[in-house]
């Protein structure tokens, strides 16, 4: 759903087409005057798109959009007459250094509104939806993504200056199969498809192949920690041809732009797991919007802080157990304990969050931490908490983050949370290791 490709001329529409334009500018505009954004824009309807589609929506009409804007415009913007309002994502700021995305939202039939925006792809369009007020330019330039449902298609509008135009293009797609891994893993899998998704310049495309069931679990979970995610993929129908691509590796890198002179709509590639951060490393900070927490999670996330109290400037440890220990990679106690003190210490800490998968044993941590550093007994909080808490705790109180298994995938993700990424520390790394 790239919206790239040839220009499409708007000019010389039928007459029909014309007067069905200039009966619509007056209404759009003045229902964007005098605040009346008719049913569509009712608190409840708002409401509902910050629920369903994880936006923080405000709607707004810029009273530069006037109707004699409109006629000067070279071109005519084929939707005009299609009840076209506007809104937008993550405000509207009047900070020159400040960038929102705008997004418009269309059709009569607004109950498939969030379902408009996810096979919009906000975030693959992310480039072209960005105004800026600049200091040296005052006029503002828009560009929106507008999805043509008749023709299947992605219109990309420029929607200021001296004219306007639209471009289009075939959709392609570029998805993985499902692992059966735990959430870790799953992060993993979307970000990791993300990131390929956007250097090849496709959508990412959730397929049928591999442990699917498996991994729709983690999908709704995820759904309920991160509901932006949603707009990074799209669900196409069984039966799909897909060209399959053997590609990457558990840890290696795989370098996605061989794959950029493919031509087939639909790219599977054959690798079950993928844990190589470099894979969406030039998307950082796309990737953190995404994963932004949901209001159910901050909340609960929230009254668990208030009750540990004093532990919100903490040396956070995560251990990793279970299915490790035959692998031979599990937390090891003894220096696990002497490198926490040791960290304590030097970032002059002196409490202590533990996270993991074995509550026996981070029990023994916490004592063990506390007796060898002369710490005071309450000194160490242990998570026996879900994975949604254990990860928004990580984003607030961590000062500083110690992974004691590194091949641990949930390890990672509770490290990228952490604020100071310059404060997140790997015990006894191997070379191989490394890569993540």
């Amino acid at each position: 759903m790239k919206p790239f490709g040839k220009y499409a001329r708007l000019g010389h529409r039928s007459l029909f087409s014309v007067l069905i334009i200039f009966l619509a500018v007056p209404i759009i505009v003045e229902a964007c005057w005098y605040g009346n954004f008719r049913d569509s824009w009712q608190p409840a309807f708002v409401k509902q798109i910050k629920e369903e589609c994880g936006a923080d929506v405000k709607y707004h009409c810029d009273q530069q959009f006037d109707a004699d804007r409109y006629t000067q415009m070279e071109d005519r913007v084929p939707w005009l007459g299609q009840n076209v309002f506007a809104a937008l994502i993550n405000g509207f700021y009047d900070d020159d250094k400040t960038m929102a995305k705008l997004l418009f939202l269309y059709w009569k039939d607004r109950w498939n509104l969030c379902q408009n925006i996810k096979n919009m792809t906000h975030f693959g369009c992310s480039r072209h939806m960005f105004y800026r007020r600049e200091p040296d330019f005052f006029p503002r330039y828009l560009w929106a993504c507008s999805f043509n449902r008749n023709e299947a298609k992605m219109n990309l509008l420029y929607m200021y200056g001296w004219g306007s135009a639209t471009t289009s293009a075939p959709q392609k797609y570029v998805g993985n199969p499902f692992n059966d891994g735990r959430l870790g893993n799953q992060l993993f899998h979307l970000i990791i498809g993300y990131g390929i998704a956007r250097k090849l310049n496709r959508t990412q495309y959730l397929p049928f192949a591999g442990e699917r069931k498996h991994a729709e679990k983690y999908l709704t979970y995820l759904h309920k920690i991160f509901p932006r995610w949603t707009r990074t993929y799209v669900l196409p129908e069984k039966g799909i041809k897909e060209r399959k691509v053997k590609f990457g590796g558990s840890w290696s890198y795989d370098d996605p732009l061989r794959l950029k002179n493919f031509t087939d709509q639909y790219l599977l590639l054959t690798h079950y797991f993928m844990r190589n951060r470099r894979y969406f490393d030039d998307y950082l900070e796309d990737v953190r919007e995404i994963l932004q927490f949901s209001e159910e999670v901050k909340q609960n996330g929230s009254s668990v802080l208030r009750s540990l109290n004093n532990h919100s400037h903490a040396l956070c440890i995560h251990v990793r157990l279970t299915d490790f220990v035959a692998l031979k990679r599990s937390t090891d106690m003894k220096s696990t304990v002497k490198a926490a003190n040791q960290l304590a210490i030097r970032k002059n800490i002196s409490h202590f969050m533990i996270f993991g998968d074995d509550q026996k044993f981070m029990n023994k941590l916490s004592e063990a931490i506390i007796k060898e550093g002369g710490w005071k007994s309450d000194a160490v909080a242990i998570s026996k908490y879900d994975e949604s808490i254990d990860l928004y705790l990580a984003s607030v109180i961590c000062s500083s983050f110690l992974i004691t298994a590194a091949r641990s995938t949930f390890a990672f993700w509770l490290a990228f949370f952490v604020q100071d990424q310059n404060a997140v520390y790997y015990l006894n790394v191997s070379t191989k290791d490394l890569v993540m």
